[in-house]
């Protein structure tokens, strides 16, 4: 007797392709509008190289915090 290959909760082959597809797309959706606002972004503030958000921020300057000299 032949025995059939069966396995517990599966699926054919058509619909795990479906599937991935499907799922492709999803994420696809989600990553491209967060890439397009990092982009939008830069350019409507017009962030250079020279000003372009850092992780390490660059020193700043206090003028109007530091003590009035004596005259």
């Amino acid at each position: 007797m032949k025995q059939k290959n069966h396995r517990l909760n599966s699926v054919s082959a058509g619909t795990e392709a479906v599937m991935h597809v499907v799922l492709a797309l999803f994420s696809l959706c989600c990553i491209i509008p967060f890439i397009f606002g990092v982009i939008i972004s830069k350019q409507v503030l017009g962030l250079s190289e020279n000003y372009a958000a850092r992780i390490v921020p660059l020193p700043a300057s206090t003028p109007s915090l530091t003590p009035p000299t004596s005259r």
